[in-house]
């Protein structure tokens, strides 16, 4: 049978070790969150198609209730 003193250090490796993988996956994760962003946010910059600008559709009678501006 193995030592147990060798069976304790290999298992806190095991341990360390996971908690490692576990570290660098949250980080990929947050890099590729990161990658999705950083690309979707360039496709608006680098968009060659012409931009129509927004009609302003907002007008005084629609900020009013009717009759509240006249009061």
């Amino acid at each position: 049978m193995a030592d147990p003193h060798v069976v304790s250090a290999l298992r806190a490796k095991r341990d360390e070790l996971d908690k490692i993988i576990c570290s660098y996956e949250a980080a990929l994760a947050a890099a590729r969150r990161d990658f999705v962003n950083v690309n979707a946010t360039l496709e608006l910059f680098e968009s060659d198609a012409p931009h129509a600008p927004y009609p302003a559709r907002l007008t005084i009678a629609r900020m009013f209730k009717r009759g509240e501006i006249f009061e």
